[in-house]
């Protein structure tokens, strides 16, 4: 919006008081404008280059994250983690957040959003230069998602696994 462009962190601030306060409303558009800002904010991070941020903001929408179903859960975690993939120079702050929300998944019991971020880090752990640990994890993935038979994910981690493999 114009507001981004002209006063980026007053920006910022009126996204995390729609995400983090009770604006008045129906609660269908109360919902709708903290998705927004979600969104809005992890891009706006993003081209500010802010990516201490958006780790932070990963973290601090746990909890809402608990309110919502998981679907839409997979969908605000695969945008942060997507937007901070746009900043240059952050395999090492993708891998951690990853391996952090990985174990997040873990603890809320998330299988299918932990797969896909699994597939996501073993990606970032080859570009990473990371070989062993990234076999290592696609070698576990691949046992798991083929008793799911979810074939996008198995073609999508065989991919990752085939660019190991010629790194190698």
């Amino acid at each position: 919006t114009a507001l981004e462009a002209e006063d980026p962190h007053g920006a910022i601030a009126a996204y995390k008081s729609l995400i983090h306060g009770n604006p008045r409303g129906a609660p269908a558009d109360i919902q709708k404008a903290k998705e927004q800002s979600i969104a809005r904010l992890a891009r706006l991070y993003s081209r500010q280059g802010m990516s201490a941020e958006l780790g932070a903001m990963l973290h601090e929408l746990r909890e809402y994250f608990n309110m919502v179903p998981k679907a839409k859960t997979a969908r605000f975690v695969k945008t942060i983690v997507d937007e901070l993939a746009e900043i240059p120079n952050t395999l090492p702050q993708q891998a951690t957040l990853l391996r952090e929300s990985i174990e997040w998944c873990r603890e809320q019991k998330r299988t299918f959003l932990r797969q896909r971020l699994e597939a996501r880090l073993a990606t970032v752990l080859c570009e990473k230069g990371e070989y062993a640990a990234a076999l290592t994890l696609i070698a576990q993935l691949m046992r798991e998602i083929r008793k799911l038979d979810d074939k996008p994910l198995i073609l999508e981690v065989q991919l990752t696994e085939s660019r190991v493999q010629q790194s190698l």
